[in-house]
């Protein structure tokens, strides 16, 4: 079956995150790009074509649906590593499928601005198990996004009038105001602090991050898991001794991951590997918090292990990317190699 295509991709992602200087501000960061397809690309797609005009449920399912036929105007193809396809009825108006990356990208101005995407338009054919037919392939799709990443630099921050403050930041327009500290700073530093900010109740960012860990634990250790603990919120509670400040950022993640998805002969097959190697790096890292609650004490000989208000010991690490095959996370430098 013949379809119209969109395939979107997140770009400079650690660049996102770490435009500020603060924890939280790379926490909501963060946060924002795992969440852009789901909160603001599926209903940006929805308000261009109607509440039922979207298959977002059966690409999720581990058995492999038959790609040939569809009931809705669109399905999505996949979503995972950064990227997300969309699929289209072949009778599709390319204008429409145009309004659709402009509605999404207006939108991410105000809910998410900073984030650089792309996007780039085409036409697949899948046979009923989801292999490729012919040259309509995802390949040509991704040769398209990655010309489109190399001519086409989009502003996405409302650009400065000349007669506005500056964010000491992020150095964009300092349009919002802080209440609390009463200063003004830039409106996609509030919209990262808006992600992790607690308001009496737990934040989505955090909130999010718990589910993720939890996901990948035996169900009987799930209600346990943390107990006592909590990740911190500030760079100041990683647990550096008074004289030492020195904290590390770490990032890893995997070689030549695009030549095992290319032998991926289905859509299906490539969602699956996804999801697979997803929860294979938040088991890693979930694996590592254990061990370090289960060595506090040694650890407590060697850094300066603080407390919340509430009487829990904060982790002397805190996760800021944790999707596809890339893991980053803050710590003390002084045990950074070993947590690698």
């Amino acid at each position: 079956m013949r379809y119209k295509a969109i395939l979107f991709d997140t770009r400079s992602i650690q660049s996102y995150i770490f435009s500020g200087n603060q924890l939280k501000t790379n926490i909501g960061a963060s946060y924002l790009v795992e969440r852009v397809f789901d909160d603001v690309l599926l209903p940006a797609l929805r308000s261009v074509l109607g509440e039922d005009a979207l298959d977002a449920e059966t690409w999720m399912s581990v058995e492999e649906p038959r790609w040939d036929e569809m009931s809705t105007a669109a399905r999505v193809g996949y979503i995972g590593g950064g990227n997300a396809l969309l699929l289209f009825r072949a009778d599709t108006a390319e204008e429409t499928l145009r309004t659709v990356v402009a509605t999404f990208t207006k939108q991410l101005l105000v809910r998410m601005p900073g984030l650089h995407t792309g996007a780039a338009i085409g036409e697949l054919e899948l046979a009923a198990d989801g292999s490729f037919v012919g040259e309509k392939n995802l390949t040509a799709l991704v040769h398209a996004l990655k010309d489109g990443q190399n001519t086409i630099f989009p502003l996405v921050n409302v650009p400065s009038t000349g007669l506005t403050l500056t964010c000491q930041e992020s150095g964009e327009t300092a349009n919002a105001w802080d209440e609390t500290e009463r200063r003004f700073y830039a409106w996609e530093v509030e919209m990262k602090l808006r992600a992790d900010r607690r308001d009496g109740r737990e934040a989505p960012a955090e909130a999010e991050l718990m589910k993720k860990l939890s996901s990948v634990l035996p169900a009987a250790d799930r209600d346990g898991f943390l107990n006592g603990y909590v990740f911190p919120m500030e760079f100041a509670d990683l647990g550096q001794r008074q004289t030492e400040n020195d904290i590390a950022v770490v990032h890893i993640d995997g070689n030549n991951m695009g030549r095992k998805f290319q032998d991926c002969r289905t859509l299906t097959a490539r969602k699956n590997m996804s999801r697979a190697i997803r929860s294979k790096t938040i088991a890693a890292f979930t694996e590592l918090v254990q061990n370090i609650i289960a060595n506090i004490d040694v650890y407590e000989d060697e850094l300066s292990i603080r407390y919340d208000k509430e009487l829990r010991r904060f982790l002397p690490i805190r996760p800021l990317v944790l999707g596809g095959d890339d893991m980053t996370f803050v710590c003390t430098a002084k045990v950074a190699v070993s947590y690698t």
